[in-house]
């Protein structure tokens, strides 16, 4: 057969398609969504995903990029300093199994909390005058709360991510690009203002707001 003749026949084959019905799943997943409390709940979720890519591209934008000066003011090498941010790095990757189990277990809300709430006990023990082995420890634990558990969560609370994921995606990943930009301004004229320590206080006062804002959400939805 010539294959001008075979090119003819897919076109004609993509003929019933175009008036092909929707499968039964996809239109009970359409109609599921046009409830406004599903509609509700689907704004929620992009709104706490937003929210955590913000303060988590600024407390991790800002770590990384200004935690050589939180070394200087502790008196660490360049060694040791390359040794911690290693230690922080691996937290990062191997606590996240944890965090995802608990957000499967749990809910997406409640292992946020949870992590932001470590986040702050993690800040105010790292803010002590520990010595390097405590302070890698702390690092590690730090490191293992990582903020963008959001974007695990948000992918799994989503039945018709098919269609939203890609535009909730871009979204939190916008915000979390564009914290990550001023994040280490900020943190970096706090700082400046204060002290190198600030670079921990600031991680654990967006982590504080951030319990608040959940522990908000959560009491106007029951209210």
């Amino acid at each position: 057969m010539h294959p001008g003749s075979r090119h003819g026949l897919h076109r004609f084959a993509l003929l019933p398609l175009a008036f092909a019905r929707p499968a039964p799943e996809e239109a009970l997943e359409s109609a599921a969504h046009s409830h406004p409390d599903t509609r509700r709940a689907h704004k929620d979720i992009l709104a706490l995903g937003v929210v955590v890519a913000v303060i988590g591209g600024v407390t991790e934008a800002a770590f990384s990029g200004l935690f050589p000066i939180f070394g200087v003011g502790r008196k660490l090498g360049a060694d040791q300093m390359v040794t911690l941010l290693t230690v922080f790095g691996l937290g990062g990757l191997l606590l996240q199994y944890l965090a995802g189990w608990l957000a499967d277990h749990r809910g997406l809300g409640f292992a946020i909390l949870v992590n932001a709430a470590s986040t702050v006990l993690i800040a105010v023990i790292a803010a002590l005058p520990l010595g390097f082995g405590g302070l890698a420890i702390t690092l590690f634990a730090l490191g293992g709360h990582d903020h963008r558990l959001s974007d695990t969560g948000h992918h799994r609370l989503h039945p018709s991510r098919r269609r939203r994921l890609s535009v909730n995606v871009r979204l939190i990943s916008m915000a979390y690009t564009a914290s990550s930009i001023f994040g280490p301004l900020s943190a970096g004229a706090v700082m400046n203002t204060f002290s190198s320590e600030a670079l921990i206080w600031l991680i654990g006062l967006l982590a504080a707001v951030l319990c608040a804002y959940l522990l908000v959400k959560s009491w106007s939805g029951r209210a």
